[in-house]
């Protein structure tokens, strides 16, 4: 398809004309978040390990996922107990999916290791407390993470706790 290939070239040379443009105006170049600091992970992290809320033990390890896993919050909603293996001292990730490899082709996987000097940051820490709180995802082919709205409810504690914390953030 002869056309398509002309809507691609057209498109990559407008994106390269603003940001051009952009650049000259003195407009930010970059979009979406800003990065989050290690910081603010760690006063997080410790915010959703400390809390004695059962909900926040499943957004603590979610929220660790996020940060070791470098993925996006809803990759992570979507994976099951089956894409996770424990390996002598550590946890191995591989996703069927991304975002920009949406074919099926298994990515990763991705090693995730104890952090025994910050408990608040320990991603085997916080899985073993999801396990021994949630032992219901133990079952064959159980997603990791039960219900459909989970990402949701993830989302609005993650802005409470920004509110509760904005003076220390």
């Amino acid at each position: 398809m002869p056309f398509a290939n002309n809507i691609g070239i057209y498109i990559n040379g407008l994106k390269r004309n603003i940001a051009a443009a952009k650049q000259h105006l003195g407009l930010k170049i970059t979009e979406g978040k800003a990065q989050m600091t290690e910081d603010a992970y760690e006063l997080i992290a410790e915010h959703l390990f400390r809390s004695g809320k059962k909900e926040d033990i499943l957004y603590h390890l979610i929220f660790l996922l996020d940060w070791n896993l470098m993925k996006r919050a809803e990759n992570c909603m979507h994976a099951k107990m089956i894409h996770i293996e424990f390996v002598e001292d550590h946890l191995t990730f591989t996703f069927a999916r991304e975002k920009t490899k949406q074919h099926g082709d298994m990515h990763g996987p991705w090693h995730c290791f104890a952090n025994p000097e910050k408990p608040h940051i320990c991603l085997m820490l916080a899985f073993a407390r999801y396990l021994l709180t949630f032992p219901e995802v133990l079952q064959d082919g159980a997603p990791l993470f039960e219900g459909s709205n989970t990402y949701a409810r993830y989302s609005a504690r993650l802005h409470r706790i920004f509110r509760e914390l904005k003076d220390d953030l």
